[in-house]
């Protein structure tokens, strides 16, 4: 996403010109951004002039989306009023502009995905482009063959794997339980990296149980049967299955493996070459339907196996996987949210951290040794109910 930066006209610019056309609808208008040449703020600030002009009496802001590419377009505007947020109908003049705008400011990084405004009524202009950096929301995606026209009309240096996985994706990481019966050949190797499946199952539970406690809306979530990890650098879901059997898999959004797959620069990695029928589509983390899944390992009970592709395969774990890889990794974790939330921190916040986890890898946790980590006592700001109840669900409490 990329902001504009504010820039001064003279009296006869183009600018001026739509800036009167602001002023003749009644609003001042002062425009955060830098355009590539004056033309194109002008397209843009008519958008805007039109806009303004189909919002409906007292409106005080407005925001609008244009989504376009290769044919396709989906263009949202919503004004807010004293009686709420209102749908606005987007004038035919204001999406033609729009057209025009995006081939005109088309680039090395091809033309924007996303044009964004935001309007109020005292006339501040805020204006932003996205170039597809990161996904699109999924009311403002659109087919992926519109992205295939687009990329091929208007070709990219770079594009980022999920538009890439969009556009190529063809549900080839899916898995279902009939199709995972059939015979899966192909090389698998141990994955040691990995802890084992009790150890690693714990940790995921101290880590979840902390975030629900700090309401931490990112981080690990936990049941009796999945921990899902959702972060910045990637994602993972464990699954946990009758006979101490375990699934776990993954991506990152720089991939190296995806990548060079989805550009045709290395065969299509079969994830589940050499899987046992009990690896499918109920037990994968959801990526694996968008076709942005770059690992997946499963626990028979004794060791952690996936398909061979060379090398461990570590990279496309990390950022994917929490910080579930030791005892000490997992209490570093425990204690920077403790950090978050405000609780000072010392070298007894280490141990007793230290000792919290151990405690969960002996499923024998009790609630004074999470209180413990306090010190001077629990805050307001820590649910310690909520930290207890995932604890629970992951069976780790001293029983």
């Amino acid at each position: 996403m990329r902001d504009e930066d504010p820039v001064e006209t003279g009296v006869e610019d183009a600018v001026q010109v739509a800036f009167q056309l602001l002023r003749k609808a009644g609003i001042q208008t002062t425009v955060d951004g830098q355009p590539s040449s004056y033309p194109h703020r002008a397209r843009s600030d008519e958008i805007a002039q039109i806009l303004a002009s189909a919002c409906p009496p007292g409106w005080q802001s407005l925001q609008a989306a244009f989504s376009m590419a290769g044919g396709q377009e989906i263009i949202q505007v919503v004004a807010l009023t004293p009686g709420g947020p209102v749908n606005v109908a987007v004038p035919l003049r204001a999406a033609e502009l729009a057209r025009e705008h995006r081939v005109m400011t088309a680039g090395a990084a091809g033309p924007w995905l996303r044009m964004l405004m935001e309007l109020n009524s005292a006339g501040r202009l805020q204006m932003s482009f996205d170039y597809g950096d990161v996904p699109l929301p999924a009311d403002q995606l659109l087919a992926p063959e519109a992205y295939l026209r687009d990329v091929a009309q208007y070709p990219r240096e770079q594009i980022a794997l999920w538009l890439l996985a969009h556009m190529g994706n063809e549900g080839r990481q899916l898995r279902t339980a009939a199709q995972a019966q059939q015979p899966a050949g192909g090389a698998v190797r141990v994955v040691d990296a990995l802890p084992a499946f009790g150890l690693l199952w714990s940790r995921m539970a101290v880590i979840a149980a902390m975030c629900r406690g700090v309401n931490e809306p990112y981080g690990v979530r936990l049941d009796q049967a999945f921990a899902v990890f959702r972060g910045d650098q990637g994602w993972c879901t464990v699954a946990r299955l009758p006979g101490g059997r375990g699934v776990i898999s993954g991506g990152r959004p720089d991939s190296p493996l995806l990548t060079a797959a989805y550009q045709g620069k290395i065969g299509w990695p079969d994830l589940y070459q050499g899987a046992p029928p009990w690896v499918h589509n109920l037990y994968l983390d959801p990526y694996a339907a968008r076709g942005l899944l770059s690992f997946c390992s499963w626990w028979d009970g004794q060791v952690w196996r996936g398909a061979d592709f060379g090398g461990d395969g570590i990279e496309e774990m990390f950022g994917a996987v929490p910080a579930v890889w030791s005892t000490d990794a997992t209490a570093r974790t425990v204690t920077g949210l403790l950090g978050a939330i405000g609780v000072p921190l010392n070298d007894r916040s280490h141990y007793s951290a230290t000792d919290f986890v151990r405690a969960a890898e002996a499923d024998a946790v009790t609630e004074p040794l999470l209180r413990r980590m306090f010190g001077d006592g629990v805050p307001s700001n820590f649910d310690l109910a909520a930290a207890m109840a995932v604890l629970d669900a992951a069976d780790v409490l001293q029983r």
